[in-house]
């Protein structure tokens, strides 16, 4: 009698024992899951946070001065900072299949003015993006740009910059001049509170072929490329 007064228990305590396993694993399999949507959303915060800190420097006051007025060390530090951004910009921005070159072909990275190229060049020649090998080449005509992936007009380059509408292929172009996207450029950088930033002409990229990253243009002042807008 006394077996039989202890069986159900003993069943019903292997059932407790089983509803308790079942609900700790569905527990442990929610907190594992919250715990993978809460880390997926911190690396999204993370790569934006990454990104920002990439794209937005602050440049030293004693650079802020007029283009040309003092070749030294402030247009060196400026012009390695506009470098960063370029190299970034590179990263963020997705050329199409036809243009982007293989893996083992280098990463073109054009350059005018003589000062720019030489700072530029110095910063990021050998360097890799996208798996490329950066090479930073002189340009000081439309008909140089051939064969670039990323043109860089310096602000000197006032007869260049007049001939972006005639620049042919996916070729991502970025200035540092007023009237740069108006010109028919894609990224202007520009300088505001000791910081440098950037515009960004969507509809000039995807004319030629070119696609922005979400995270890019979320940093970027989005500006009309119309050549009659303010």
């Amino acid at each position: 009698m006394l077996m039989l007064s202890l069986q159900p228990s003993t069943t019903r305590q292997r059932h407790d024992v089983r509803f308790a396993a079942c609900v700790g694993s569905v527990r442990t399999n929610s907190i594992e899951r919250l715990r993978l949507l809460a880390l997926r959303g911190l690396a999204k915060v993370m790569r934006l946070i990454a990104i920002a800190i990439l794209l937005i420097f602050a440049i030293p006051p004693a650079t802020m001065t007029t283009y040309g007025a003092n070749v030294g060390d402030g247009l060196t530090v400026e012009y390695q900072i506009k470098a960063a951004f370029l190299y970034n910009f590179a990263k963020f921005v997705q050329w199409p299949a036809e243009a982007s070159g293989l893996s083992g072909e280098p990463f073109v990275l054009c350059v005018s003015g003589d000062e720019p190229f030489r700072i530029i060049h110095q910063y990021l020649a050998g360097k890799k993006v996208r798996g490329q090998l950066i090479t930073v080449r002189a340009v000081d005509n439309v008909g140089g740009a051939s064969g670039c992936h990323l043109l860089f007009v310096s602000a000197m380059s006032a007869q260049l910059r007049q001939a972006l509408p005639h620049v042919i292929g996916s070729i991502l172009t970025i200035g540092e001049s007023e009237d740069f996207i108006r010109s028919g450029g894609m990224i202007n950088l520009v300088r505001a509170d000791n910081r440098l930033r950037f515009e960004i002409a969507r509809n000039a990229g995807e004319r030629a072929g070119l696609k922005f990253s979400s995270q890019l243009l979320k940093l970027a002042t989005p500006v009309s490329d119309s050549p009659g807008s303010p």
